[in-house]
């Protein structure tokens, strides 16, 4: 497949952008308030298995052989 075939305007792209800004900001208020409420050792720590997890989980045999981007 052509890589130009798959390119995102620049319109798409900006707005993935911002999502991507708009996503963070959520996490990081809702992390804020779990971590006062209940720790934020234990929020942290829940975290980095939660995103080491997720992480181990795309380079599972279940998704070898999906086409990725760029290639």
């Amino acid at each position: 497949m052509d890589r130009r075939a798959r390119a995102f305007d620049p319109g798409t792209a900006g707005a993935l952008g911002s999502y991507a800004l708009v996503g963070v900001l959520v996490g990081a208020l809702t992390a804020g308030v779990v971590g006062d409420r209940r720790g934020r050792r234990g929020t942290m720590l829940t975290a980095i298995v939660w995103f080491s997890v997720e992480m181990g989980a795309t380079n599972s045999p279940l998704t070898q052989g999906v086409p990725t981007w760029p290639q």
